[in-house]
């Protein structure tokens, strides 16, 4: 190789060199951008559920704390009145009734915007008061298998409440399953939501946006979470979820 050649191998490998470290620099900054944005996005969603959680538990609360015991006084006031036998009467008890269901739906209500039992009892007294409220058996058998449940803050506490709330509610409306199983495991990393059902399945496709507003939520809640969803279903033949939820995030 004379000197010509030398000079020009040379510039062919500093060429490459410098071609080789832009591009590496190129996919390093597009890196850090896109980890910037993601993160921009989350902590905008953070905020965003952080706000719609405040609000509900003050709703909930207002509810609990306000509304029910004005309307338990009107029952009371309304119970004690003496009326002899007549359509006078028969109004007071249609009241007692109305006000009776008015009381229920009140404390239902207050009970689905914040579950207080959540953060007075942990995840496992919350589910099952909600599986409770919701089991119908004619419709759908509701069963929590296992409840190995970490030392979780409030906050994912929370967001494994309100993604299991998801999941539940979709079984309800869409799935035509009879049965229904929860299980909650753990390991030395990570805390495993399980769930299965009998329905009939739906079509999924993990790189395609997904449009219901729920799973929407379900998926921001994971991100959050640092955590990732495992979904198996085909049509006719049920659907599975496992959520892998980081202890350490």
């Amino acid at each position: 190789m004379d000197a010509q050649e030398t000079q020009f191998y040379n510039a062919v490998l500093v060429t490459a060199f410098l071609i080789g470290a832009i591009l590496l620099t190129f996919v390093i900054v597009m890196y850090r951008q896109h980890k910037k944005v993601k993160e921009f996005f989350l902590s905008k969603i953070d905020a965003e559920i952080k706000t719609l959680e405040n609000e509900r538990q003050r709703v909930s609360s207002d509810l609990h704390d306000d509304l029910g015991p004005i309307l338990t006084s009107i029952k009371f006031r309304v119970s004690s009145m003496d009326l002899q036998e007549g359509p006078d009467k028969d109004e007071m008890i249609k009241a007692l009734y109305l006000l009776d269901k008015g009381i229920g739906q009140v404390r239902t209500i207050s009970k689905n915007l914040f579950p207080d039992t959540l953060l007075r009892k942990g995840l496992v007294e919350a589910l099952n008061e909600f599986l409770a409220e919701l089991r119908k058996p004619e419709q759908l058998t509701l069963t929590l298998a296992k409840t190995e449940v970490p030392n979780l803050s409030n906050e994912k506490t929370l967001h494994c409440f309100r993604v299991l709330q998801e999941v539940i509610h979709n079984t309800f409306k869409h799935s035509q399953a009879k049965n229904f199983t929860i299980t909650l495991t753990h390991n030395e990393k990570s805390f495993l939501i399980e769930t299965w059902d009998d329905g009939i399945g739906f079509e999924w496709d993990q790189n395609k946006p997904q449009q219901g507003l729920g799973m929407r939520n379900l998926l921001s809640r994971m991100d959050i979470l640092k955590g990732q969803v495992f979904l198996e279903t085909e049509l006719k033949k049920g659907t599975h979820y496992l959520f892998t939820i980081p202890l350490n995030s």
